[in-house]
C-alpha cells in the first residue's frame, strides 16, 4: 500500500469491474483532448468508487480552472458534466444504477468550490485571484456584471472525502 495525505493506491490484479470503471473515468476526464473539449476540467482527479451489488457511487474530484469560468452556474455546469461523464461510463461497464457526486465538498452558497488557477492542487487560488480570473474571462465574453461567487477554495485534504483512491498512469 502506497499513502500520502491526499490520496491511496493499492493493487490486485486482475481489475474488477468496479476498478476498470474508476479507471476509465479517470482517464476519459484526462483525456488528450480534455484541454480542448473540457478547458475549465484540470488534471488533478481523483475518482472513488463503491460497489453495493449491481450499483454503484463515485466520487470525483476535479479541479476547475478559474479562467474558463465567467459564472458559478459555468462551474456548476461543468460539475453536471463530469458527473455525467461518470455515469454515462457505469451504464457502459454494465452497472445498472450509479450516484454521482464531484467535488463533494463544495458548497457553492457559501462560495467555496474546487477552483485553481492551473487546474492541480499544487497551486491554490486566493480569493482575489479567483474573482480577478472570472472577471477577466466576463470581459473577454463581453460579460458586464458578475457576480462574485468565487470566495474562497475549500482545502480539498482537509475534508474528509478526499481519501480516494488515484490509479497512476
Amino acid at each position: 500500500m502506497l499513502a500520502n495525505d491526499t490520496s491511496v493506491g493499492v493493487g490486485h490484479a486482475p481489475l474488477s469491474r468496479l476498478e476498470r470503471l474508476v479507471l476509465a473515468v479517470e482517464k476519459r476526464i484526462n483525456a488528450r483532448d480534455r484541454a480542448r473539449q473540457n478547458p475549465a476540467w484540470g488534471e488533478d482527479v481523483k475518482v472513488m468508487g463503491v460497489r453495493h451489488g449491481e450499483a454503484v457511487n463515485l466520487t470525483i474530484a476535479c479541479a476547475m480552472i478559474g479562467r474558463h469560468l465567467a459564472h458559478i452556474d459555468d462551474y456548476l455546469a461543468e460539475k453536471d458534466a463530469v458527473a455525467e461523464l461518470g455515469r454515462g461510463l457505469a451504464i457502459e461497464h454494465g452497472f445498472a444504477t450509479c450516484d454521482v457526486v464531484v467535488n463533494a465538498a463544495d458548497k457553492p452558497a457559501a462560495g467555496s468550490v474546487y477552483l485553481t488557477v492551473t487546474g492541480t492542487s499544487h497551486r491554490r487560488q486566493s480569493r482575489q485571484a479567483a474573482e480577478s480570473a472570472a472577471r477577466a474571462a466576463a470581459e473577454r465574453r463581453g460579460v458586464t456584471r458578475l457576480a462574485a461567487h468565487f470566495t474562497t477554495v475549500h482545502a480539498m485534504s482537509s475534508h474528509p472525502l478526499n481519501v480516494m483512491s488515484q490509479f497512476l498512469k
